[in-house]
């Protein structure tokens, strides 16, 4: 369903133009580490917190010839629960992996972001070339200060019935690059890209009473 951030790759490909964004300082350890939060938003994660677990070229590879999908329909959510500030921590410690990561150019580590399931529709999509797969394997080269990628803001955190969790994401300096859906997954403690949805898509309400409700006797 998503374009994923192979598609960004693709297009600093072309263009030599890696994305927007402004600045932020942090340091990392030296083996991956989960970057130390919470975070205040906007930011423009230092590539330092670029500390994903990467995936092997191969898996990229895979992919090659697989024809990029095109006219997909919105997707549609049912509202969930309002997710706890630990769980709402979780989701926006993985985003600022993710913008770490494109502002590292450093493609195998932002796939460690993604569950499996999230990775194959991620990359399944996107009618990846052996080109795209050469950029990929290329040395991580960090996008300028100036140039940085900004995750702006992440909003309506919420836990749906299926226990994933949804988030709408808005990036870009001022807030100028538009609000895209997110589904995560939890696993190991990790809150990873389940879906990245490019397309238009609909959180509709639920409006059930909640399953711990007792109906009220009649008078």
């Amino acid at each position: 369903m998503s374009r994923p951030r192979v598609c960004s790759l693709a297009f600093a490909l072309v263009l030599l133009v890696p994305l927007l964004g402004t600045r932020f300082a942090a340091g990392q350890e030296s083996t991956p580490a989960t970057p130390i939060g919470p975070f205040t938003l906007p930011i423009a994660p230092d590539p330092a917190l670029c500390t994903l677990p990467a995936r092997g070229i191969e898996e990229y590879q895979a992919f090659v010839g697989t024809p990029e999908a095109t006219g997909l329909p919105p997707v549609e959510i049912t509202a969930g629960t309002p997710a706890d500030q630990t769980t709402i921590d979780g989701v926006i410690t993985t985003l600022v992996q993710v913008f770490a990561c494109l502002n590292a150019g450093d493609y195998l580590r932002l796939g460690g972001a993604y569950t499996d399931a999230g990775f194959v529709e991620d990359s399944g999509s996107n009618g990846l070339t052996q080109e795209v797969i050469d950029f990929i394997a290329s040395p991580p080269q960090a996008v300028p200060i100036e140039d940085r990628d900004v995750l702006y803001g992440v909003f309506a955190v919420q836990v749906l019935a299926d226990g994933r969790v949804a988030a709408i994401m808005q990036r870009g300096k001022d807030g100028r690059g538009g609000v895209t859906l997110m589904l995560f997954a939890e696993e190991d403690a990790r809150w990873l890209i389940d879906l990245w949805v490019d397309e238009p898509f609909l959180i509709r309400p639920d409006f059930r009473a909640p399953e711990s409700s007792e109906a009220t006797p009649a008078a």
